[in-house]
């Protein structure tokens, strides 16, 4: 499923508190301990396997897993 345009506010949403840097595991289990809506975890899960050092390195990776 994808998101619509406002994709990086619900992950922004889902992740708000993170302490960064963090990798992707840690966005994935911040946001499943948050109980983060399916339809966003689906899209945290698709982003690149890397290191995200603040929130708009996580907004390019939604980015990368929506294109």
């Amino acid at each position: 499923m994808t998101l619509a345009p406002h994709a990086t506010g619900a992950v922004a949403q889902a992740l708000q508190g993170i302490a960064f840097p963090a990798d992707k595991r840690k966005l994935v289990d911040y946001a499943r301990r948050n109980n983060t809506d399916h339809d966003v975890m689906e899209v945290i899960e698709r982003m690149p396997d890397e290191r995200y050092a603040n929130m708009a390195d996580v907004f390019k990776g939604v980015g990368r897993a929506e294109g």
